[in-house]
């Protein structure tokens, strides 16, 4: 009985010679998802007279800028973008020359005359919502981004130039993808075997025969992988 356990689970009966241990083999990879992100001001000048020049539906474009790595344009509705939005200003950031879909984070908001947010008015509220720009698909951007008579009530539209700022923050997903790493990079370390001592089909013999074992030998195996950021 003793040797068919013994053969069972690999290992020599007690008079059997023993063979040096192999060094284990260690290797390493990853998976790495990166990102690039980047931020653009827009600044409406002449606020009023977009107001009364451009009718609802109708939009201004931006110039075309680049950031976080894409070529993008500002679409912004001084009237808003539908009847249901005719008292609000909409406005809506779209990424140019796409031939694949692109996931990203964009925050929008107003700024102060000082240039620092105004909480009331950024989006999304979710600030961890993710948009995906499809290759056919449309900007993302809100409709109702803030009333025409709260920003003309505000400081935040700026009377002597009659202008206001809105900033735009932009996170891009890079394609995830997978690389090798070097096996001795002791944060990413494979998986170790404690080894065999040469005599443990003795011990085991005397475990089994009389339910002592001599040393305790445990066969562990262990994982780290250290973080990193981009």
């Amino acid at each position: 009985m003793f040797r068919r356990l013994l053969t069972a689970v690999g290992l020599s009966s007690p008079d059997t010679t023993a063979t040096t241990a192999v060094a284990p083999e260690h290797s390493a990879s990853a998976i790495v998802a990166e990102t690039v992100s980047g931020s653009h001001v827009l600044t409406i000048h002449g606020y009023s007279q977009t107001k009364e020049l451009i009718r609802n539906g109708q939009c201004v474009r931006s110039g075309a800028f680049t950031v976080a790595g894409h070529r993008c344009v500002i679409d912004y509705y001084p009237n808003g973008e539908s009847p249901a939005t005719a008292d609000w200003v909409s406005i809506y950031l779209k990424l140019e020359r796409r031939s694949t879909d692109v996931k990203a984070q964009v925050k929008l908001g107003l700024l102060d005359k000082d240039g620092e947010p105004v909480p009331t008015y950024w989006y999304p509220k979710n600030p961890d919502q993710v948009c995906s720009y499809t290759v056919d698909g449309e900007g993302w951007g809100t409709h109702r981004f803030i009333e025409r008579k709260a920003l003309e009530a505000s400081d935040y539209l700026v009377k002597e130039d009659d202008c206001f700022r809105v900033r735009f923050d932009v996170v891009v997903f890079k394609e995830i993808r997978t690389e090798k790493r070097d096996a001795d990079d002791a944060a990413c370390r494979a998986s170790s075997i404690v080894a065999l001592p040469p005599d443990l089909g003795r011990h085991l013999g005397r475990l089994l025969s009389g339910w002592e074992g001599a040393d305790v030998v445990r066969i562990c195996t262990t994982s780290r992988c250290g973080s990193s950021g981009s």
